[in-house]
């Protein structure tokens, strides 16, 4: 695992969550997901009422997974858009005018597979830690976010990277693991 380790911490799965995940999974299915794209304030009163914080002015896709409302938090402007898979054990906060592109994973748990044994105790314990996307920040499609990354303002992450450490800010980022390839003007309809 080359992500952040300390930042992950044990998840204990209770069954109040459990029935909580499924009420949200039958609502999900029947009120949200086959409803018109256009309809981006019905979800957004939907994931509210379980729970989650998502200022009005958002856009979220009816295709989008999301594992726990409660667990999800969008300032205004924000976008989560076709297909995004947000995996939120843990918190996943979007900050101003920050997009998550089409089919991108945001991936807030893992296993704690050292303590795994297939003898002893099948199970392999959760680990979770938040992601957070700070303000005017673009994740493009088809990205792969793990546990515990923090990508810093103005950052743009491109298709198909992998993030398993927190990018700076105003930086472009690509690759398997994503390393910085450019910068991104603060301002770019300033001459500077």
């Amino acid at each position: 695992m080359t992500y952040q380790k300390k930042a992950l911490k044990h998840k204990n799965i209770t069954l109040e969550n459990r029935i909580y995940r499924l009420v949200w999974r039958i609502v999900c299915i029947f009120l949200f997901r086959f409803t018109p794209i256009f309809m981006h304030k019905w979800r957004i009163f939907l994931l509210n009422l379980f729970g989650a914080n998502i200022s009005n002015r958002c856009y979220i896709y009816p295709d989008v997974r999301i594992w726990s409302p409660e667990n999800l938090k969008m300032s205004s402007g924000s976008t989560l858009g076709p297909n995004v898979n947000c995996y939120n054990c843990d918190l996943v906060v979007l900050g101003i005018n920050t997009t998550v592109s089409q089919d991108v994973t945001l991936c807030t748990g893992t296993h704690d597979v050292s303590k795994q044994s297939f003898s002893d105790d099948p199970e392999m314990p959760l680990l979770v830690a938040p992601i957070v996307l700070k303000d005017f920040c673009w994740i493009t499609a088809e990205v792969f976010i793990h546990p515990g990354v923090t990508v810093d303002e103005g950052s743009i992450v491109s298709a198909r990277s992998v993030v398993n450490h927190s990018p700076n800010s105003w930086g472009i980022y690509a690759g398997f693991p994503a390393k910085r390839i450019g910068d991104r003007k603060l301002h770019p309809n300033k001459d500077t």
